[in-house]
């Protein structure tokens, strides 16, 4: 079932000016309810710009944004309801940390929603542990924690909203793999168990691998590319094309095929080619 759609989406920065930049050209997608979508381009190709289209931060120049079938802006005066529905963490958010402890700062979305006060503590305490916060860091200034921490507790107040489809941009961005697997995991956690639809932008190949069930290339502004893993990364010479490519596993497991291993193509995460190496070298002793 479609939960999001964009029909034609065009949108131009400077429309006009001789600093005119197409940044979207003629957009058409789906995004299933409930699913995880990757969406993997260059910078500059227009990834954060569908982004901001999705919660209605921007308005096309022309197309349609489609939530459960209705345009977004069939009532510009309502788009902040949309807002509520469409969760987006933007890139560093943890830059945008202003209250005095991580309790209030999550709760900041659910009280502008006007919730009562036993709605909004019980909307912290379920979001701070989808992000991976425990519970003795809640009463802490978010001064006080480390940068994954601070990274957490910025996605735990848009997961505090219980936004229909939680939109994030490079969510686990410049941290070090530890890091990268608990943002991820807690991530499809939270989509497992809230049924909500996730969209997330990563540069890393692995992460869209191991946790994206449909990936989305993006290229100058349009659509380049899009399918399952095995569409996308099955075909790596289109991805090389625009500089980008496959994760380091499938390449590694295209060299052991070179080689004579009976391995199969369709293997992009490190699991999947320990499933299929094992076999191979006489199980875990090996």
């Amino acid at each position: 079932m479609t939960i999001l759609e964009l029909s034609d989406v065009c949108y131009t920065y400077d429309k006009g000016t001789p600093e005119a930049n197409e940044a979207l050209s003629h957009i058409d997608l789906k995004i299933e309810k409930g699913s995880m979508t990757g969406l993997i381009g260059h910078t500059g190709c227009g990834k954060s710009t569908l982004l901001r289209m999705l919660n209605g931060l921007l308005r096309p120049d022309s197309g349609k944004i489609l939530l459960d079938g209705k345009d977004i802006w069939e009532n510009p005066k309502e788009i902040s309801k949309v807002r509520f529905r469409v969760g987006l963490v933007m890139q560093y958010p943890e830059y945008q940390l202003f209250d005095e402890t991580v309790r209030a700062d999550i709760a900041y979305g659910p009280k502008n929603m006007k919730l009562d006060e036993q709605e909004i503590a019980r909307r912290v305490e379920a979001a701070a542990s989808f992000a991976g916060l425990t519970p003795d860091l809640l009463d802490k200034s978010p001064f006080e924690l480390s940068g994954g921490q601070k990274r957490r507790a910025a996605i735990a107040g848009v997961m505090a909203m219980q936004p229909e489809i939680l939109v994030l941009d490079e969510p686990a961005a410049g941290l070090d793999p530890k890091g990268r697997e608990d943002i991820f995991a807690g991530l499809e956690r939270y989509r497992r168990e809230s049924g909500a639809t996730v969209i997330v932008v990563s540069h890393s190949m692995e992460d869209m691998a191991r946790y994206c069930e449909r990936l989305i290339v993006m290229n100058d502004g349009a659509i380049y590319m899009e399918g399952t893993q095995a569409q996308v990364f099955g075909e790596p010479e289109k991805l090389m094309q625009i500089g980008l490519g496959v994760p380091e596993v499938t390449r590694l497991v295209a060299k052991l095929r070179e080689g004579g291993m009976p391995l199969s193509p369709d293997i992009y995460t490190v699991e999947a080619a320990k499933a299929a190496l094992l076999p191979l070298l006489g199980g875990e002793r090996a």
